[in-house]
């Protein structure tokens, strides 16, 4: 039960972490907000590679610590939550028409998909490798 817990927080607990690290950085470079890279700045994009890093790792570690598909379904608990919540905030702040393929929007649908395909990759990839291991 410890085991699905940890499967359930790790993957919240990188999403946090990424977040917080953005405000650490932000905080101690405050012109790093000032290096557009695209439609946002480039922290904002180190913050999206820092948590598909951890949430990565965090469905390498359900896979090998929580084999069964209740384990992957906890992992997959948090990132869903947020793209579900990016999205209805997307959805929820257009005043009309949404213009999809705009920058920003291209960038906040990314960043709503990329926790929950890091969480995906690392489950499928760490049952590949341990597949492998075995034979």
């Amino acid at each position: 039960m410890l085991k699905l817990a940890l499967s359930l927080a790790f993957p919240a607990a990188g999403m946090v972490l990424a977040a917080l690290a953005q405000v650490g950085l932000t905080a101690l470079w405050p012109g790093i907000r000032m290096v557009p890279f695209g439609a946002v700045s480039i922290d904002s994009y180190l913050v999206v590679l820092l948590a598909v890093g951890l949430c990565f790792l965090a469905g390498c570690w359900t896979r090998r610590n929580v084999p069964t598909s209740i384990g992957a379904a906890c992992a997959l608990i948090a990132p869903l939550l947020w793209l579900m919540t990016l999205i209805k905030g997307t959805l929820m702040a257009a005043t009309g028409q949404i213009l999809w393929f705009r920058p920003l929007v291209l960038f906040t649908l990314f960043t709503a998909f990329a926790p929950l395909v890091a969480v995906g990759l690392g489950l499928a990839l760490s049952s590949l490798t341990a597949a492998k291991n075995c034979q």
